[in-house]
């Protein structure tokens, strides 16, 4: 598994009195794609779930580009029972979790499918 991150410094403005203050910020950010968690049979039973897990409405479709984990993290939250509108909080733990669960007992079935087929 290949892990992608960026660091972003962020510098003290020149004009700071505050000596005291730290003179640098380091942030990083995690690039992971749903092929680094996921195996090519999650991420398609995943692509064949969208159009049911998606709603009727522009609110409730997938704001993510597909190929990303945040992507998947939509379509589990939604299977966890998360609404999908901007206005409602975030999915929990909870949420995630359900939809973990439903999302890895359709993954055994699928792979039962193809075992079968």
């Amino acid at each position: 598994m290949e892990i992608r991150y960026s660091e972003v410094e962020i510098q003290r403005p020149a004009h700071s009195k505050d000596k005291t203050a730290k003179p640098s910020i380091k942030l990083y950010a995690i690039d992971v794609r749903e092929q680094d968690v996921f195996d090519h049979n999650a991420i398609d039973v995943l692509k064949t779930i969208q159009p049911q897990v998606e709603g009727r409405t522009v609110q409730q479709k997938n704001p993510h580009s597909q190929g990303t984990l945040a992507w998947a993290a939509w379509l589990i939250a939604r299977l966890g029972g998360w609404k999908g509108y901007a206005s409602e909080a975030k999915p929990g733990p909870i949420t995630m979790l359900r939809g973990q669960q439903r999302f890895s007992a359709m993954h055994e079935g699928w792979k039962l499918a193809k075992m079968c087929a």
